[in-house]
C-alpha cells in the first residue's frame, strides 16, 4: 500500500510538470512504476484529475491540451473510462463561466474524436 501511495504522489508530481504532455510521457511515467495494471490505471485516473487543478490556472490552450491527454490516456487504455469526464466536470467547476464557454467549445468541435 505504500508503494502505490509512493506511485500516486509521483504520478501527481510528473503531471502537474510541463515534462508530462503526450501519452507516450505516461506510458513511460506507467511503465517505470510499481504495481499491477490496475493499480496502475486506478493512481493515474485519480492523479490525472488531481493535477487538473494545476493546469486550470494556465492558459485555456494548456487546459485542452490536458483534455486531450484525459482522452487519448483512456482510449489507450492507460485511463478508466470515466476519468476524461470527471477531468472535464472538475475542470467546469474550476473556470469562469468566459473560459468554461471557450473550453465547452472545443469539446463540442473535438466530440467525434473522443
Amino acid at each position: 500500500s505504500s508503494g502505490i501511495n509512493a506511485e500516486y504522489g509521483e504520478y501527481v508530481r510528473k503531471l502537474g510538470s510541463p515534462t508530462i504532455k503526450t501519452l507516450a510521457d505516461v506510458n513511460s511515467l506507467m511503465t517505470g512504476s510499481k504495481g499491477t495494471d490496475q493499480e496502475k490505471k486506478t493512481c493515474l485516473d485519480v492523479a490525472l484529475r488531481k493535477a487538473v487543478f494545476r493546469k486550470v490556472e494556465g492558459s485555456d490552450e494548456e487546459v485542452k491540451s490536458y483534455i486531450d491527454l484525459s482522452f487519448q490516456c483512456t482510449k489507450s487504455g492507460c485511463a478508466s473510462a470515466t476519468t476524461p469526464f470527471f477531468v472535464l466536470a472538475d475542470v467546469f467547476d474550476c473556470l469562469t463561466l468566459e473560459r468554461c464557454a471557450n473550453v465547452f467549445c472545443y469539446v463540442e468541435e473535438k466530440s467525434g474524436q473522443f
